[in-house]
């Protein structure tokens, strides 16, 4: 496992999406991944699809500080993903969380 200093800046979203735009979000967030993790700052990129939830996703990360994270935000592929999924993400079914290293 990565160490992970501890002002690393650690971001939990959950994204629920239409039954419709189920299969299109599992590429996409492969996608998504697969760019993430080639960024300088990036630490630990995982993406979820509930087995109890239909359409709901969780994408996981962390990155060495808050400036890896911002660069990476607000990327050309991130603004992308974000203009895919818009339309398709349930009404209120879409959070972010930031979170602090404990150690």
């Amino acid at each position: 496992m990565p160490t992970i200093a501890p002002l690393a800046h650690i971001v939990t979203l959950t994204i629920r999406v239409r039954p419709a735009f189920i299969d299109r979000m599992r590429v996409i967030a492969h996608e998504l991944l697969v760019s993430s993790r080639k960024e300088d700052g990036c630490i630990i990129y995982l993406t979820a699809e509930s087995t109890e939830t239909g359409g709901l996703f969780l994408i996981t990360s962390v990155w060495r500080d808050q400036q890896a994270y911002e660069t990476h935000r607000y990327s050309p592929y991130v603004r992308a993903f974000e203009s895919q999924i818009a339309p398709e993400v349930l009404h209120g079914a879409a959070s972010s969380k930031t979170w602090r290293n404990l150690g």
